[in-house]
Order: C-alpha cells, then sequence, then structure tokens
C-alpha cells in the first residue's frame, strides 16, 4: 500500500513514485558520486470530491493545503550513514500528479548503499500559528523507481 485513504469516489490518495530525477553522472541513475549533488523527486496523486475540494480551498480561501514529504536514506552496515531531506508542494486546481523535486546537496552521504524510502502528508495552513495536519492521509514509496533497489554513493 503506497497511500491512504482509498475511497474511491470520495478521497484517494497514493504516492507513486520515487526517483532520481537529474545528477552528473552517467546511467545507471542510481550510482551517484559522493561530491556530486542530486535530484530526487516524490511523485504522488489525488483524486474524487474530497480531493477536489482540497486542492479548491488550496487554491481560492487562502488556507493552503500543503504536501510535505520526508525522504529518508538508510546505509546499509555497520555504522551506516541515515540521512532524511524534505521537501514540500501546496496543492492547486491545476490537480495531479504532483510532484516535490528535493536537492541533496553534495558531501552530505558517505559512500555505501542506501535504501531510499519516503512518506508524504498533508496539513493545512493559514499562516498563523502551527500548520494543522490532515488526519489519515499518509502515503510511502520505498526503492528508486520499479526497478531499482538501493542507492549506490561512491568516492573517487
Amino acid at each position: 500500500m503506497t497511500g491512504q485513504p482509498n475511497f474511491p469516489g470520495n478521497l484517494v490518495f497514493d504516492v507513486t513514485n520515487l526517483e532520481v530525477t537529474a545528477e552528473p553522472g552517467w546511467t545507471p541513475t542510481n550510482v551517484v558520486k559522493k561530491s556530486d549533488a542530486f535530484d530526487v523527486a516524490v511523485t504522488f496523486t489525488g483524486s474524487g470530491g474530497i480531493w477536489v475540494l482540497l486542492e479548491m480551498v488550496s487554491d481560492l480561501v487562502g488556507v493552503d493545503v500543503v504536501a510535505k514529504a520526508t525522504v529518508s536514506f538508510e546505509g546499509i552496515g555497520a555504522d551506516a550513514d541515515e540521512e532524511d531531506f524534505s521537501g514540500e508542494v501546496s496543492l492547486t486546481l491545476v490537480g495531479s500528479p504532483y510532484a516535490i523535486p528535493i536537492t541533496i546537496p553534495g558531501n552530505t552521504l558517505d559512500a555505501g548503499v542506501y535504501i531510499v524510502a519516503c512518506f508524504v502528508t498533508l496539513e493545512f495552513d493559514t499562516g498563523v500559528g502551527a500548520p494543522v495536519p490532515l488526519p489519515g492521509v499518509v502515503g510511502h514509496f520505498k526503492g528508486l523507481g520499479a526497478t531499482q533497489e538501493v542507492l549506490s554513493i561512491y568516492e573517487h
């Protein structure tokens, strides 16, 4: 399961992909030089009447409905590095699918092999006080796309 809730016609939320979208090396895109920055993108969709209402509220009322993504890099092996990076996007009437781009700065991950996963939540942000989470709307994705299980960071 990559997202919830799943009430067809009313509210369906699904995190559909996590991938390296830009990096300075050659393919495959899951092998990156330690000193180079690279970009990842978390993609998600929403549908149903409640989803459309959330997009309208975010676009028209002045209350942003914000999707927040956290991408976790968990190193494999003893004393392996673990890092989290985050990004966000506001919902709009333009609609699904949405992408949250996140830049991973060079030299922030140690050389090694990483399991990569993300989770996405929604919250209301009025600009006054702390944002309010939208309960029960959460999605996740593990791996990089459909076929890449891990990310390799190398050093030369």
